[in-house]
């Protein structure tokens, strides 16, 4: 049994992301943990790997979110952004866009 997309309210259950397949520009790999800064935004609710570094969890190729205190209340999609040096603005990892992610249910 597999909670890992599933945000539940008021619990510490994590949302967990194995995010993989990343290249750069020159199409070399590119880590997870390459990044300086990982950004995890859940619909309006927005934390950062440096800010808050107890609900945005970066593992080698893991991404783990502690969102269970969010005001979110239904279903949504995450984006996850990685910054660095090559990347300042930032490099979209998944979105409702890139389509790569299903829906998070919030229970």
């Amino acid at each position: 049994m597999s909670l890992s997309n599933i945000i539940i309210k008021g619990k510490d259950n994590p949302v967990r992301m194995t995010i993989t397949g990343i290249k750069d520009n020159d199409g070399n790999p590119v880590l997870l943990t390459d990044f300086n800064t990982v950004i995890a935004k859940f619909k309006n609710d927005e934390r950062d790997s440096v800010n808050d570094p107890n609900d945005v969890l970066v593992t080698d190729d893991t991404l783990t979110l502690y969102f269970g205190d969010t005001s979110e209340s239904t279903a949504g999609y995450w984006t996850i952004t990685g910054i660095n040096g090559d990347y300042p603005n930032g490099i979209d990892l998944t979105s409702c866009c890139i389509g790569n992610l299903g829906k998070t249910e919030v229970c």
